[in-house]
C-alpha cells in the first residue's frame, strides 16, 4: 500500500478495530490500530500518489474516508473527507454537507481533495474475520 513493494497486512479485530502491519528494517512493525465501524471497512489504493483510503459508513447518512500514506515505516494521515446527507426539505432538495479534517468546507474545496486522493483509487480485495 506504500508503493515500495513491501506487503502490508490488515486485519479487523473484535470491536471494529483495524490493525495495520508492515515489514520495516526486516522486522514486523505495527503501523496502527485504528477504530473503525463494526462493519469491515473498504480499503482503496491510489497508485498515482501511493496513498490508501479507509472508507467507512458511519451512519446511513454519513461516510468518512481517511487517507493515509506510509513512509519509512510510519503511517501518516493526510486527510479525512466526510460527507453527510441531510434531511430532504419541503421542495425536494437534499443538502449534502462536506467536511475536511472535521471542518465544514465548500463543495469545490472538498472536490479538490477528493480528486487528488479518492478519484483514481482501486479497491483492495481483502477478507477479514470478525466475531
Amino acid at each position: 500500500m506504500s508503493g515500495d513493494g513491501v506487503p502490508e497486512y490488515l486485519a479487523v479485530i473484535p470491536g471494529g478495530q483495524l490493525i495495520i502491519l508492515t515489514i520495516y528494517k526486516n522486522k514486523v512493525k505495527v503501523l496502527a490500530v485504528l477504530q473503525t465501524t463494526s462493519i469491515m471497512p473498504d480499503v482503496y489504493y491510489n497508485r498515482q500518489n501511493n496513498t490508501f483510503t479507509i472508507a467507512a459508513s458511519i451512519t446511513a447518512r454519513l461516510t468518512s474516508r481517511n487517507v493515509y500514506k506510509i513512509q519509512k515505516g510510519k503511517l501518516y494521515r493526510l486527510a479525512t473527507l466526510s460527507d453527510a446527507i441531510g434531511q430532504m426539505n419541503g421542495y425536494g432538495y437534499v443538502p449534502v454537507n462536506r467536511y475536511l479534517n472535521g471542518k465544514q468546507v465548500s463543495k469545490s474545496k472538498y472536490n479538490r481533495y477528493y480528486k487528488k486522493y479518492c478519484k483514481n483509487m482501486q479497491i483492495i480485495n481483502w477478507k477479514g474475520a470478525q466475531e
